[in-house]
């Protein structure tokens, strides 16, 4: 998996340390028994059998407990969590002059986003990669509602959007090799969601909390978590009763 999780490399510092145990230990029994220094109650040989059956112990914990919850998290492929998603932001953002062929979303207006990156997009799309964003219907009543939950003022969020399928057609218009789609879907809120090429971001939107303050988890491809969200997220979009295309082309 491109990452290795934080369980992984904690597991990595208890083997090395493990290991580090039991190599004292040893030199303790084998010094004690070859008489190394003068221990005529064979105290250090003790010792050394005390560290030998932690370390052994530690090992057998490690490769019995901790290896099978490290393939769980491996198996989800759940490579990183972020405690906001500006967080998220700081490591995302600089992958988009990197894109391959894949840029897919679940979000709202993208403002700040639109604002930051609209020149790493275009270039994007001049190499070929396909956006496809789905955002909330604009006249929908869940707009206002969540609307009310961030705090904002009426119409805020529902201008958000509008801008953004006006960005979206102006790049459009622009002639590039790829494509940028954006549909609105008339129910509630649904989870961020924000693909790059093989990796997924994902995290719910709280009540109350602008969506940049939430927390944020990252998904690698071959891992159950990506295929789950993947296949979610095209079933929505082929989703003709749900889904309306905003966008021009």
């Amino acid at each position: 998996m491109g990452e290795k999780t934080s369980l992984s490399r904690k597991i990595d510092k208890k083997i090395i340390a493990s290991l580090v145990t039991g190599i004292a230990g040893s030199a303790l029994v084998t010094g004690d028994a070859y008489q190394w220094w003068d221990s005529a109650t064979h105290v250090w040989m003790g010792v050394g059998c005390s560290l030998l059956a932690a370390s052994i112990g530690s090992l057998l914990n490690i490769f019995v407990v901790d290896r099978r919850e490290e393939k769980a998290v491996d198996m989800w492929g759940l490579a990183k969590a972020y405690t906001s998603r500006a967080d998220k932001n700081r490591d995302s953002d600089p992958k988009l002059n990197d894109l391959r062929y894949r840029l897919d979303g679940i979000a709202f207006g993208l403002k700040s986003f639109r604002a930051k990156h609209g020149e790493e997009i275009e270039n994007a799309l001049r190499r070929g990669v396909e956006v496809r964003l789905l955002t909330m219907a604009p006249d929908s009543l869940f707009v206002e509602q969540r609307e009310r939950e961030e705090g904002k003022q009426k119409g805020q969020i529902r201008n958000t959007i509008l801008q953004l399928v006006d960005w979206a057609d102006g790049l459009n218009e622009r002639g590039c090799k790829g494509r940028i789609t954006v549909k609105g879907y008339g129910c509630m809120t649904l989870d961020f969601y924000w693909r790059m090429d093989d990796e997924i971001y994902f995290g719910p939107y709280w009540y109350g909390m602008p969506s940049q303050q939430t927390v944020t988890y990252k998904l690698v491809k071959n891992g159950l978590g990506f295929e789950l969200y993947e296949k979610y997220f095209e079933r929505l979009w082929e989703d003709v009763s749900l889904t309306t295309k905003l966008t021009k082309k």
